[in-house]
Order: C-alpha cells, then sequence, then structure tokens
C-alpha cells in the first residue's frame, strides 16, 4: 500500500464524506473499504476515515497486520513473483524467436554477444 495514496484519501476525507462516496461505487465497494480500513489503521483510528465493518474487512486487516509482525512469507511471495515474471518473459521470447525470424536474430546476436555476459555478470554482481 502507497502511503502518497493513503495520505491522499485522508486529505480528501477531511473535506467529504469517504464512507458514502465508497458505497456509492457498487463493484468496487468491497476492495475501496478495505483499502479505507487500512489507511485507518495506519492513521491511528481518524474520525474522517470511518468504514463499513463487515467480516471481509475484518480478515483483510488481520491479514494486513500480519504482514507487519511475520514479514517472511511477504518477502517470498515477493521473490516467487520475480521468478515467475522472469520464466514468462523467457518463454515469451523463446516462442517470438520461434514464430518471427526477427526475433530469431535478436536472440542469435545476444546470446553470441560476450558484453552482453559480462554486463549480466555485473548486474547479478558476480563480477566488478
Amino acid at each position: 500500500m502507497a502511503l502518497r495514496n493513503a495520505f491522499d484519501v485522508f486529505l480528501l476525507s477531511k473535506k467529504t464524506s469517504v464512507k458514502d462516496a465508497v458505497n456509492t461505487l457498487d463493484k468496487l465497494c468491497h476492495p475501496l473499504n478495505c483499502f479505507l480500513a487500512a489507511c485507518d489503521e495506519i492513521f491511528d483510528r481518524v474520525d474522517s476515515l470511518e468504514c463499513n465493518k463487515t467480516t471481509k474487512t475484518a480478515s483483510y486487516l488481520s491479514e494486513f497486520n500480519s504482514q507487519f509482525t511475520n514479514p517472511i512469507p511477504i518477502k517470498i511471495q515477493s521473490i516467487d513473483i520475480k521468478i515467475y515474471v522472469f520464466i514468462k518473459r523467457v518463454f515469451y521470447v523463446l516462442y517470438k524467436s520461434v514464430t518471427f525470424s526477427d526475433y530469431r536474430v535478436f536472440l542469435f546476436k545476444r546470446l553470441t554477444d560476450k558484453n552482453y555476459y559480462k554486463g549480466k555478470l555485473v548486474q547479478f554482481g558476480i563480477k566488478k
């Protein structure tokens, strides 16, 4: 959750009723209500950041607070997402290289370039 967004909501809540604005949106009511509950939690129970107290909101808040008490699962999830995106990108380039000749030429030049490998060693921190 970006603190800039939370602070913007806090400032807007001083001018209008946030609870009424969230309730007018049908499909976004639950995600926005959870966001309001998290903002209320961060700013330590501000009166202008009222939200609808539901079981879904309570479960979201317990999960939100558990990120701070036990950050290891969140770090593992972040690493898993990075690995997934990397593998997806590699398979996309391989698929395109099989389909289109321009990608084949690009991939061949990239795989035979020594400077590319040197740059990757520097990027991964193996070599300076």
